[in-house]
């Protein structure tokens, strides 16, 4: 099995002199999990290796090989498809083959060519039925997905000459001729197709390296001329035609790749409640399958989104902007949905997020927020009413998408002299001039050129910085098309109205900053001001908190910082605060799941267990907390995250939920979450979670119970 000097082996036979076998294996399983080593620059292969050489894995009793923990370290195993003692898989097989079973899900080895390793696996698990039927769909998955990639990948091959200007223009005209005449009102398929053009955009700007990315405006106009004008306007050009169904192969195949990944692979490797079935060789997932958690986190989602808008209605109908006019007569009532959604907007954003009201982008270069939400929002309001309005409008007027489109640009070039392209296109400096309009304040009467060119600079994303680092790391994160929507080459800035026009504003600014702009010099201080948020709602219902506290240190055991200490009447509260970007898809509320929750589960257990400790034997602890006696404290832990996914879940045995729900029964305004359709019209009456009065236990119970949302 290996030696017994490997590093976790070594810390397990440390453990197990204050622990059961169970307990020192699950902390050492823990500890893997979390990236823990006797080496820095250690490798995840050389860990996981290590880690199943241990000699403690062989005597695990069944109820440690059912554990989530092991769970997740087995499938870290397969990912890396280290080999494994045939005895040790006799073991885990034998006594916990469902475990085995969710581990190969878990790990997403689906998605890779078969391995030696796992094989010997899969044969350990035959002869069952269940894992029997499992392997069946578990290899019929990896055909269908390696085939569907090869497809894909021949096409891309075929494409990735064609400049990425070219390659912009024709995956705008096929959204505009083949998916927005069918798909208006299906946000879903709309979703896809920014998927499906942001991963062709990807490939080629990581393998078209001969390229030139320090284009001109006559570079953009010429693309423009023989995408757009060539083929619908004027006579057909054999080139030009030849290109556009090139793409369009590569666009088909990239969707039926991404949509299977996500609908089949995604649902079967991180959807406990998803069924399948075998229909001629191929697997479906069962019809009606969202399970009663998505539904759920859905009907939470729309009555926080309504709980928001309600918030701003307040402050909206306080403002200048509700008795006057905004902008031109014809656009006043749009503008004023722009300004309202930009409220909502930025109340989230200072609340769950910790955004100031204004962001430092570079030395000397900030941007205020709600102008640069202001913006956007205002710029979704022009795309959808002028572009995709009025495209739509000649779709039906000459039953043609080809026809319309034609049109729809000659119109505006005739009448208007204006683009109507699918991609519209500018210079940066007349992109910033339309914005400086929206600056305007008391401090900037006629606008501000330097707040205008921090709000392009915002939502910018310079395509050729991304072209270097993808060729330098191919794993690189790379924006998506509605997270930084100014698409920028050089001097030159390119948008897609099918994009902007219905893109989620707030969405694309938190993951704009909090997973796009991660490491960011300002994001620390956004997390404090999330916890001190928190922690003032709390000190409104006159509670005693400490915030970032560190228990001292004993031995081995680092409880490690305390985010926030509450304390009121016989109640002790130990909050562990989480807080990233906006997931979106299966797979990364999974990843959250496994990774950042599944951590603070492990962490706040060290950290009630010091505090618990600490009201014990600290006396001065117990005064800074107001609390008299120990005997008869109840001391609970809990996790609060700024996502909702995994709402109401546990963890370690600790229940996590959302800062929304925590703030607002905190603020005691419940009243406001409604699911009322015309909020404008909606007066919530006033009623109080706590009727006779505040208390941490009342609190408790509310968040248990998810009273917020009755």
């Amino acid at each position: 099995m290996g030696q017994d000097g490997n590093f976790y082996q070594q810390q397990f036979c440390v453990l197990s002199n204050t622990h059961t076998p169970d307990e020192a294996a699950l902390i050492m399983i823990d500890k893997f999990l979390d990236g823990k080593y006797c080496g820095d620059k250690s490798t995840f292969w050389q860990r996981t290796h290590d880690f199943w050489l241990s000699p403690f894995l062989l005597k695990l009793s069944a109820d440690a090989i059912n554990h989530s923990s092991f769970v997740l370290a087995l499938s870290k195993c397969f990912q890396c498809a280290v080999p494994v003692d045939e005895y040790l898989i006799e073991q885990v097989v034998n006594k916990a083959p469902n475990s085995v079973l969710s581990a190969i899900r878990y790990s997403g080895v689906v998605s890779s060519t078969p391995v030696e390793s796992l094989e010997l696996w899969l044969k350990a698990l035959s002869g069952d039925a269940k894992c029997d039927d499992f392997i069946v769909k578990f290899k019929a998955i990896q055909k269908e997905l390696q085939e569907l990639d090869n497809d894909a990948k021949k096409r891309l091959t075929i494409i990735q000459s064609i400049l990425v200007t070219d390659l912009l223009m024709y995956g705008a005209r096929y959204i505009f001729e083949f998916v927005l005449p069918t798909s208006i009102n299906k946000q879903h398929i709309l979703i896809h197709s920014w998927l499906v053009v942001n991963s062709l955009l990807k490939d080629n700007l990581l393998n078209n390296t001969k390229q030139r990315l320090d284009i001109t405006e006559m570079d953009v106009v010429k693309a423009a001329k023989k995408v757009f004008m060539s083929d619908l306007i004027h006579h057909p050009s054999p080139e030009c035609n030849k290109q556009y169904q090139l793409f369009i192969d590569a666009y088909s195949t990239q969707s039926a790749l991404i949509n299977f990944k996500n609908s089949i692979v995604d649902e079967f490797c991180y959807n406990d409640d998803a069924d399948f079935f075998l229909k001629d060789s191929l697997v479906f997932i069962k019809e009606e399958q969202t399970s009663e958690k998505d539904n759920n986190q859905n009907h939470k989602l729309l009555k926080l989104n309504t709980y928001w808008q309600l918030r701003a209605l307040d402050i909206f109908a306080n403002s200048p902007y509700a008795n006057q006019q905004i902008g031109l007569a014809e656009n006043n009532d749009d503008n004023q949905v722009a300004v309202f959604l930009s409220m909502t907007a930025e109340l989230q954003l200072s609340h769950l997020y910790g955004i100031d009201n204004s962001i430092s982008l570079a030395p000397n270069v900030d941007v205020n927020v709600f102008e640069a939400l202001l913006a956007m929002n205002l710029t979704s309001m022009f795309y959808q009413k002028h572009f995709i309005n009025e495209y739509l409008s000649l779709v039906d007027e000459l039953g043609n998408p080809s026809k319309a489109l034609a049109s729809f640009m000659v119109n505006g070039l005739i009448t208007l002299g204006e683009n109507r392209f699918p991609l519209t296109f500018s210079k940066k400096k007349d992109k910033i001039n339309r914005f400086i309009d929206w600056t305007v304040n008391e401090k900037h009467p006629n606008g501000s050129r330097a707040a205008a060119k921090a709000i392009v600079e915002f939502w910018s994303h310079d395509l050729k910085n991304t072209a270097l680092r993808l060729q330098n790391n191919s794993n690189s994160l790379m924006p998506m098309l509605n997270e930084q929507p100014m698409l920028v080459l050089n001097n030159m800035v390119l948008q897609m109205p099918w994009v902007s026009a219905f893109q989620n504003n707030m969405l694309a600014a938190v993951n704009n900053l909090r997973r796009v702009g991660a490491r960011r010099a300002q994001v620390k201080s956004e997390t404090q001001r999330i916890e001190y948020s928190l922690n003032k709602a709390f000190k409104t219902q006159d509670v005693i908190t400490l915030a970032s506290f560190h228990p001292f240190k004993h031995a081995d055991n680092d409880p490690g910082e305390i985010d926030l200490i509450c304390a009121h009447g016989n109640d002790v509260l130990i909050i562990e605060v989480k807080s990233s970007f906006i997931r979106q898809g299966r797979k990364q509320s999974w990843l959250h799941k496994s990774n950042g929750l599944r951590k603070a589960g492990t962490q706040i257990t060290r950290k009630v267990a010091a505090i618990k400790s600490l009201l014990q034997d600290s006396k001065s602890f117990k005064n800074q907390l107001g609390v008299e006696k120990s005997d008869n404290l109840i001391v609970t832990g809990l996790i609060v995250d700024t996502s909702i996914e995994c709402d109401h879940q546990y963890f370690n045995g600790y229940l996590k939920v959302s800062l929304e729900e925590i703030l607002i029964a905190l603020w005691d305004d419940a009243y406001y979450v409604t699911l009322e359709e015309d909020i404008s019209n909606n007066t919530p009456v006033k009623t109080s979670l706590y009727n006779n009065g505040f208390s941490l236990s009342k609190l408790i119970h509310i968040l248990n119970n998810e009273t917020v949302f009755e």
